[in-house]
């Protein structure tokens, strides 16, 4: 949950513009209900993201939302703007239950409802986790944003250049509001989990080293190339930013960690079992049992391991696939250096471009590259940050095992998040901008974890070595379920989730290490993905059956892609009303 956009929606323009007659008499003074419901519905959501990215103009950065723009400051991270914007959400929701959705069927504004329906119940449900309190995530957290905001922030023009001197500066207010925060927490009884912030201030050190102008936040300097500017932005980096991230890492190491909580589950945290369900909703937009996830869990990956049994024998002549796994991850023949990742990336990259004709009508304008990652972090994706630049395909460490490159090109890139975010991006006034830039979890990462096996479906994945990778990275998203579950509500250890993954994925060691800590700091996320997945499978099976030899499969990805992030019971409703349209 964050992100949004600025625009108002032509379809309600237009809507209203249609109550008044050509002769130019006076419009009825009732307008139609639905009409009435439009516009309010509208209205509303324009206020939301307009007020979201006032207060988080970070995200509308990276996000290259054209308004509003604030580019020269950090996002108001203080408790007494968390409890304005509180208030506000307040407001909308009630405003919000007050319109029947019934009046927007067929209309964009449904859309738009839904998924400005569900950002504030999910955000109001989430508050008793008072997770502002004890934000210490190691993996999708504040370092992400960190490494990712130099490459999407502005550096063409000199007024460009001055914002981000004083956004750089405005770093240090950000971090000793998070330093208060986090005391606070400690106060009222809330901790990050102690492995989280021992990986949180490892990664600050990562931005202390080196000189100035091999840092990431250097990069809009050498975008610009402006000697001067580059100047100042070094001066600013070494006495302003650098000086604010140590303070952050010091309280970390030294006053934090002592504190930190040793139990992994949320569940020690105060209302950590409420806390725990509403994480779930936030990952996976249903209301599910943690047993229920945790069952699903054990069932996908009996039936994903048949599968890697079948090429495991065919290939290595074994069915011992944890001792295959061991062998592919840590041996030499099947690793990649920091080259081989770039290069494996790109490949798979340029050959996804040319295959997604074939299944998909709408196709994204941008242009994606694959660049490497910042040492020590996983891949990801960054949308096309503004100024004519492509969209990004970070590869991180985590593509070392060959057996892993191309899922994970796919994944990030074409077919998966690239082409989904992308396209709803680019669709104008025809999606609003809260379901253009507000990522729902099951439905952005269940797209592109479709898009694994689809890439195969397409035949990009032309070796059984990148097959079995494939089923790897699927078995991974279904042990997800299980460990995720399993530390939040059954009461696993750290060190149970972490011989439960090893056993069943092909991860190194530290690998799966990293993946527990994040599961750990940032509960109920990872569910997401295979539930998303799986409710994309269904639908698909489900309008196979029904049309046979009528279906088309790139007619049901755009129906799937065409409104933006969506939330799995939106998507189910969207799908079964196209499948009920007359043909």
């Amino acid at each position: 949950m964050r992100l949004a956009g600025g625009f108002l929606v032509c379809g309600a323009v237009i809507a209203l513009a249609s109550c008044v007659p050509a002769s130019g008499t006076k419009a009825p003074a009732a307008p139609r209900p639905s009409e009435d419901a439009g516009a309010r519905v509208t209205a509303l959501a324009d206020e939301y993201v307009r007020e979201y990215f006032e207060l988080s103009p970070v995200d509308a950065t990276i996000l290259d939302v054209p308004s509003p723009r604030h580019d020269d400051r950090w996002n108001d991270n203080s408790l007494e703007a968390l409890g304005r914007w509180r208030a506000k959400e307040d407001h909308w929701l009630a405003k919000l239950s007050a319109i029947d959705p019934a009046a927007l069927v067929g209309r964009p504004e449904w859309v738009t409802y839904g998924v400005l329906r569900e950002q504030l119940e999910m955000s109001v449900g989430s508050r008793v986790c008072h997770e502002e309190l004890w934000f210490t995530r190691s993996d999708i957290g504040l370092m992400m944003t960190l490494t990712n905001l130099p490459v999407a922030q502005p550096a063409s023009s000199a007024e460009a250049n001055q914002k981000t001197l004083a956004r750089w500066k405005d770093l240090a207010r950000f971090f000793d509001v998070e330093i208060a925060n986090l005391k606070q927490g400690l106060a009222a009884g809330y901790a990050g989990e102690k492995n989280n912030v021992q990986r949180l201030f490892a990664q600050m050190d990562l931005l202390l080293d080196g000189p100035v102008d091999k840092t990431p936040f250097y990069d809009p300097a050498r975008r610009a190339g402006d000697e001067a500017f580059g100047r100042k932005l070094a001066e600013v980096i070494g006495n302003d930013l650098r000086p604010a991230i140590k303070r952050y890492r010091d309280f970390l190491a030294t006053s934090y960690l002592p504190r930190a909580r040793e139990q992994p589950s949320v569940m020690a945290t105060p209302g950590g079992a409420a806390c725990y369900r509403a994480f779930l909703r936030q990952g996976t937009s249903l209301s599910l049992d943690p047993e229920e996830i945790h069952r699903t869990g054990l069932e996908q990956l009996q039936r994903i391991e048949v599968e890697e049994r079948d090429i495991a024998k065919r290939n290595f002549e074994t069915e011992d696939i944890p001792a295959l796994f061991g062998r592919l991850s840590t041996d030499k023949e099947f690793l990649l250096d920091r080259d081989g990742r770039l290069r494996c990336g790109r490949e798979a990259v340029a050959r996804a471009k040319q295959a997604a004709p074939r299944v998909f009508g709408l196709l994204p304008k941008a242009d994606l590259e694959a660049r490497e990652a910042q040492p020590g972090t996983g891949s990801s994706y960054l949308f096309s940050p503004g100024e004519g630049r492509p969209a990004t395909y970070w590869v991180g460490d985590d593509t070392e095992a060959r057996l892993v490159c191309e899922t994970t090109a796919f994944h990030e890139g074409i077919p998966g998040h690239h082409l989904q975010l992308a396209i709803a991006l680019e669709r104008g006034s025809s999606v609003h901008p809260i379901a253009k830039y507000f990522l729902n979890t099951a439905y952005s990462e269940g797209w592109a974890l479709y898009a694994e096996r689809l890439a195969d479906e397409l035949g990009l994945l032309d070796q059984d070595l990148y097959r079995l990778g494939m089923l790897e990275e699927q078995a991974f998203r279904a042990v997800r379920l299980v460990a995720d579950t399993g530390l939040h509500a059954k009461g696993w250890s750290r060190q149970q989730a972490i011989d439960y993954m090893l056993m069943h994925t092909a991860g190194p060691k530290k690998f799966v290490e990293e993946q527990i800590d994040r599961y750990i700091g940032d509960p109920g996320q990872a569910t997401g993905y295979m539930i998303g997945m799986l409710e994309i499978r269904r639908l698909r099976t489900e309008a196979e059956t029904k049309l046979g030899p009528r279906f088309d499969l790139k007619q049901f990805h755009d129906r799937v892609l065409e409104d933006g992030n969506l939330t799995l019971p939106m998507l189910r409703t969207k799908i079964e009303r196209w499948l009920a349209e007359p043909r």
